[in-house]
């Protein structure tokens, strides 16, 4: 695989074609997964704008850290609300065996890197399980998942997964949950930000 001029395997050509397979599978998975998706991304690059991290591991994670949600939920749940799913846990935990074994196939088919197709794979793994996030790329990845829960997406987004649920209760428990999130400077202080916006609309 050729590197582009700045030095990554991550090209935009590349980037292209991996938008394309995970736009397939993730707007037939929970409702506005794949708009979640973009927004890790978005959120992925502007903290790398500040704070570093490897493009190469952090974009291909990004677009593929919730791929597995497809594969855990049985067809008939895909796209509707998750408010009255028996058994939530056990997707939960499906979509972290799903993903990492379908990011793998999906960047082997690309001919990623091996070296770093496995630590992708890791990440992915764990993005959801914040007590064994340690290293840069994986906080960096977590965070910007976490940051798509806060502000006025955030909301959209709940109401799209759950349809009814109390704002303020809800806020207090991302406010609660959020300490052992955020450890970067920058995603402190979008979280700041994102939590003012999202009390404002209750």
């Amino acid at each position: 695989m050729v590197a582009n001029a700045e030095g990554s395997v991550f090209t935009q050509e590349l980037e292209e074609k991996l938008k394309e397979i995970c736009k397939k599978y993730l707007t037939d998975s929970r409702p506005g997964d794949w708009e979640h998706t973009l927004r890790t991304v978005e959120w992925v690059k502007y903290i790398m704008s500040q704070e570093g991290g490897d493009k190469d591991i952090l974009l291909p994670a990004a677009y593929l850290h919730d791929i597995g949600w497809h594969f855990s939920l049985p067809k008939e749940m895909r796209n509707k609300n998750l408010n009255s799913v028996e058994n939530l846990k056990t997707y939960f935990k499906g979509h972290l065996e799903y993903g990492p074994k379908m990011a793998k196939e999906i960047l082997q088919r690309l001919n990623y890197p091996p070296d770093k197709v496995q630590r992708i794979v890791y990440i992915i793994s764990i993005h959801d399980l914040p007590e064994l996030v340690k290293e840069k790329e994986e906080v960096i990845l977590m965070e910007a998942d976490r940051l798509d829960r806060f502000g006025r997406a955030g909301l959209e987004r709940s109401r799209k997964l759950f349809l009814a649920f109390d704002v303020k209760s809800i806020v207090k428990r991302y406010e609660m949950e959020s300490s052992s999130w955020f450890c970067t400077e920058t995603s402190k202080k979008v979280f700041k930000n994102l939590l003012k916006e999202m009390e404002s609309l209750t």
